[in-house]
């Protein structure tokens, strides 16, 4: 009996072992998700975004102070 433990526990171990080594040369999961994405390149896309988005509220609010200048005038 003593050896059948034995030899579960070996297999069990060897299991584990394989396992974690499959993980570290191929991610799964949200793991390979978070390795395919260059944060540098998200974060230029995110300021570019905000300036255009800047730019054009800006602009929205030129067209509204030029009328309001227009109707004092």
């Amino acid at each position: 009996m003593k050896n059948h433990v034995q030899k579960l526990m070996l297999l069990a171990g060897l299991a584990t072992a394989s396992t974690m080594a499959l993980a570290q040369e191929a991610p799964t999961g949200l793991a390979a998700i978070f390795a395919a994405v260059d944060l540098s390149t998200v974060a230029a896309f995110v300021a570019a975004t905000g300036v255009i988005v800047i730019g054009i509220t800006m602009a929205f609010k030129g067209i509204d102070l030029g009328k309001r200048g227009v109707k004092k005038a």
